[in-house]
């Protein structure tokens, strides 16, 4: 079951997980409560973007696709063709339209496009619109002023990450993962049994 609150139904609240550990015996409850907080933290590692990243990313990678097949997507399609909410999808792809990462045409023959002059969009541009760059400077102990002069206890092993994930993506680009999909390499969207 999901620890994170902010990752929906069937989530268990932190403070509600806390509480039961502490009411436990004290050596118990001390294994426990380290245990949690490190699985917490993992969590934290894996998951460094937020939803509006990870379906911005998701929406660029769609809409590429589909233009290579000389489409262009409307908002529908894309929020289909990647599983997430329509409203939610038009506010991602409004951001990365005005961002000028993406391009977009209303009425017949209209949607969303990439030029043949832009230059391949890397993940970190896409980061950097919808929540800026302070992902790449956070704190992985969720402290606000750890830095390498006032280190959390993570601060050097979380620094390691969060730098690697860093350069991953700079390096990515929207083009090269949509190459893996055409490909067959990859999947954009949840495979059915």
């Amino acid at each position: 079951m999901p620890l994170d609150r902010n990752r929906g139904a069937g989530a268990v609240p932190i403070s509600s997980m806390l509480h039961t550990l502490c009411s436990m015996p004290d050596t118990l409850c001390t294994l426990l409560k380290i245990s949690t907080f490190a699985a917490l933290q993992t969590q934290r590692f894996c998951t460094m973007l937020s939803k509006s990243s990870e379906y911005a990313i998701r929406a660029m990678v769609s809409v590429q696709l589909q233009n290579w097949e000389h489409k262009r997507p409307g908002v529908a399609d894309v929020a289909n063709h990647i599983e997430a909410p329509v409203a939610f999808t038009a506010k991602i792809l409004q951001a990365l339209t005005k961002s000028k990462l993406l391009h977009s045409a209303k009425g017949r023959g209209g949607g969303f496009f990439f030029s043949d002059d832009d230059d391949d969009v890397t993940l970190f541009q896409i980061v950097k619109v919808i929540e800026g760059e302070g992902i790449f400077h956070r704190c992985g102990f969720g402290m606000k002023n750890c830095s390498d002069d006032n280190p959390c206890p993570l601060h050097n092993q979380y620094k390691v990450v969060r730098n690697g994930y860093e350069e991953i993506v700079k390096k990515s680009t929207i083009r090269s993962l949509a190459s893996k999909i055409r490909d067959g390499e990859a999947v954009l969207n949840s495979v059915l049994d």
